[in-house]
């Protein structure tokens, strides 16, 4: 079992770890607060004997920033990957990580290592779709979209 995808902090993930209500911590580098913070919940899940599998939301950025903090925390088993697939690339930035035999290999370069075409991302600017995603399911409760 394993939560902490939308978990924003070392805080929200408190009762999480210490009453043992999950395998795995699921942090979201895009999400937690960064890498810094990445690493901390890392600290305290390693501290009660959990291990991250960090949820990767599948952008580039946020692939980069992920790969860096699973490269640098102990207890993180594996991330996921989606790229390998194929199914999450674009050209605006790049370069994803290269993976063999099953491992993500650091990306290079300065930085997080990924380098952004400002040029080409200005020739493809965002439209906003026509239909809002809406916060609020049916009965009430509260969703992603």
């Amino acid at each position: 079992m394993a939560t902490g995808e939308r978990l924003h902090n070392k805080w929200e993930f408190r009762e999480i770890v210490v009453n043992s209500y999950v395998n795995y911590l699921r942090p979201d580098v895009c999400h937690c607060g960064g890498i810094s913070e990445m690493k901390k919940i890392g600290a305290f899940g390693e501290v009660f004997y959990q291990n991250l599998i960090p949820h990767n939301n599948a952008g580039p950025l946020g692939t980069a920033a992920t790969l860096h903090a699973a490269l640098n925390i102990p207890n993180v088993e594996m991330i996921e990957a989606p790229w390998v697939n194929g199914d999450a690339k674009t050209d605006v930035v790049s370069p994803y990580p290269k993976v063999e035999n099953g491992f993500a290999l650091p990306l290079e370069g300065p930085g997080l290592g990924i380098i952004f075409d400002e040029k080409l991302a200005r020739s493809r600017p965002f439209k906003m779709p026509a239909l809002q995603p809406r916060l609020n399911g049916p009965d009430g409760s509260v969703r992603e979209f």
